[in-house]
């Protein structure tokens, strides 16, 4: 009689065990679901205030003109090219805009904003 308990309960522990792992699993999932959420500093969204401030860096830095491609700096925010190269790349837009006069100003804006923040950038007409 104890033999047959004992083998009771194993079974039991087997069958629960899929469950366990599906639990196990799903409790992963949303633990790195939610620490990609909170890392995840980089999409912040532009408030209309950060598009004001760094129209105004533009006016100051290069008179607005958002197409230039110098050599070394380029855009509206006057970007130094490697600077761009490093920043674009973290947020995933190198491939589609090598060059900072390529972009349209919001996207400049958006590297512009994430180097700020992030890497604590530095622009003259800022300073």
């Amino acid at each position: 009689m104890l033999e047959a308990r004992r083998f009771e309960r194993r079974r039991r522990g087997r069958d629960r065990a899929p469950e366990r792992r599906a639990l196990i699993r799903a409790l992963f999932a949303g633990a790195a679901i939610a620490a990609l959420l909170l890392a995840v500093p980089a999409r912040a969204e532009l408030s209309r205030e950060r598009i004001a401030f760094w129209l105004g860096v533009a006016r100051c830095e290069t008179g607005s003109h958002w197409r230039g491609l110098g050599s070394t700096f380029q855009g509206g925010l006057g970007i130094y090219s490697a600077t761009w190269d490093w920043w674009a790349r973290e947020l995933g837009l190198e491939l589609r805009y090598p060059d900072a006069g390529d972009a349209p100003p919001l996207v400049q804006i958006r590297v512009a904003d994430y180097g700020f923040r992030v890497h604590h950038g530095y622009w003259g007409c800022i300073g």
